[in-house]
């Protein structure tokens, strides 16, 4: 007798669609807007949507094939009617944030959802997109940023500036990056001397 704990081979397929569907409909509202951004617009709608989230994690445990289907497809609709609603409002995506070094004209993109890379080449071709934890490991990696990020928690809110040199002056690049970077104990020794 066949374990009913064991999904059939008819019930994979259709599962494995299933699964494709919700990870269409997920990813192409996560593209655009956090579940907080829906909060904003319609509470109730957010309150659906988390509860059938939770009702799809608890049918996917449940080896009901019957439950998993319906939970599943509901979790699609759900998907999409946020999206519609969010895309009738007219509500400006907010699940990335763009910055931009006006100099360089380097231009990246902060995201949790990996969806929303898509969205943000679709935008903006040129610009870069990483996850936090991108940025972390990169800044981690760059000499001196224990530094910055000391400052940074002793006085939040402060932004961290890329230097420029001053246009109009005569000095060269070179020497005020050395006596930016000199050592004010050598500089003391050396007048003392």
């Amino acid at each position: 007798m066949p374990d009913p704990r064991q999904p059939t081979r008819p019930f994979e397929r259709r599962l494995a669609r299933l699964v494709a569907e919700i990870t269409a409909a997920a990813s192409a509202y996560e593209a655009r807007w956090t579940l907080a951004a829906l909060h904003r617009v319609d509470a109730e709608l957010h309150a659906r949507l988390r509860r059938q989230i939770d009702l799809w994690l608890a049918a996917s445990g449940s080896f009901d094939e019957d439950e998993i289907e319906r939970q599943g497809g509901a979790l699609v609709r759900g998907y999409r009617i946020a999206y519609a609603r969010m895309g009738t409002e007219g509500v400006e995506d907010d699940a990335y944030l763009i910055g931009k070094d006006e100099a360089s004209g380097l231009r990246i993109a902060i995201g949790d959802s990996p969806a929303s890379a898509d969205r943000v080449a679709e935008l903006d071709p040129a610009c870069a997109f990483f996850t936090p934890d991108e940025i972390a490991g990169l800044l981690h990696q760059l000499g001196g940023f224990r530094t910055i990020a000391a400052v940074k928690r002793a006085f939040p809110g402060a932004l961290a500036q890329p230097w420029r040199p001053d246009p109009t002056s005569e000095r060269s690049t070179a020497e005020i990056e050395s006596e930016a970077l000199s050592d004010p104990e050598q500089e003391l020794a050396t007048d003392d001397a």
